[in-house]
Formats: C-alpha cells, sequence, structure tokens
C-alpha cells in the first residue's frame, strides 16, 4: 500500500512515506483525550420558606455561573460547565425549592431551581473531599427575597463658593 500511495505522489514522495507514517503513529499515541464530564452523583436540599442550601455532590471539581435569573425572581439558573446531563433530571426540592431541573447545554448542563417564592443566590462555594467524604461538594445557599439591588450613588456635596 505505502509503494502505492508513494508512486501516487512521485518519487521524492517514496522517502518521505514511512516518515510521515511515523509521525501519525506518535501523534496518535500521544494525542490527549478529552477529560471525561465532571458527573453529578447527587442533589440534596435542605431549609425552609427563609431559606434553602442546595447541595450537588460531584466527582471532580467545578466552577458554576449563576446565570441572570431567567423566570423572575422565582427562578435561578446556574451554568455547570464541563458536567455531562445527558437527557437531564429533575425532582422536587424543599423549602425555598419547589423543584429543579438539571438540563445538558452546548457547554456543559444548566441547573435550574423553581422556587416557591422569590429568592436569590447568598453564596457559593466548593468544597473538597475530605474527613469522610470522598466526592466534591458544591453548595449554593439561597435567601427569600428579591435580589439586591446596588444603591445609587449619593450625590456629591455642592461645592463650596470660591473664596475671593
Amino acid at each position: 500500500m505505502w509503494a502505492a500511495w508513494a508512486s501516487a505522489l512521485g518519487s521524492g514522495s517514496a522517502r518521505a512515506a514511512p516518515m510521515v507514517a511515523a509521525a501519525l503513529a506518535c501523534a496518535t499515541a500521544f494525542a490527549e483525550k478529552a477529560p471525561a464530564p465532571v458527573e453529578v452523583l447527587a442533589l440534596r436540599f435542605s431549609g425552609d420558606r427563609a431559606g434553602a442550601r442546595v447541595v450537588v455532590d460531584l466527582d471532580k471539581p467545578l466552577s458554576a455561573k449563576v446565570i441572570d435569573q431567567e423566570g423572575g425572581a422565582r427562578r435561578i439558573v446556574l451554568g455547570l460547565p464541563a458536567v455531562g446531563a445527558r437527557g437531564g433530571f429533575d425532582g422536587s426540592g424543599r423549602g425555598l425549592v419547589k423543584g429543579w431541573k438539571l438540563q445538558g447545554a452546548t457547554s456543559g448542563a444548566r441547573l435550574i431551581l423553581d422556587l416557591a417564592r422569590d429568592g436569590r443566590v447568598r453564596r457559593r462555594f466548593l468544597i473538597p473531599p475530605g474527613e469522610g467524604v470522598t466526592h466534591y461538594r458544591y453548595v449554593i445557599d439561597l435567601a427569600a427575597g428579591l435580589p439586591e439591588v446596588a444603591a445609587p450613588p449619593a450625590p456629591s456635596p455642592a461645592a463650596p463658593p470660591p473664596v475671593k
């Protein structure tokens, strides 16, 4: 086969064919595999109507992003890059969280939290494995109430009249 390929390309390529084949073999052997997606192991909820804690158990660390509250103050959407969520999952929440959905997206997944009343993300953090726990935990603390809006800047005091 190499001879036929080399003769089709010309006599100068006959010597290059084995080198090209070796280069392709090396490139294939050392090619990096795409990292496996982060797997969601479980979702857990605690809290009441005033607030809630959502814990996402994961096999690897991740950094999520709060996407603008789609659907108003009763829905919170988090972008979870590199999370595989084929087919999606959903279920009932607890306390402030009425229900949830984990949907696959182009660059990962989206965690959609439907709230029983207006709410906002108070804080988010990742807990690494430790103290007998073998997986990562991404924690989302929610609080009832509308998202905090930054107060408009206070007007600057009037400049004193020039001294003459």
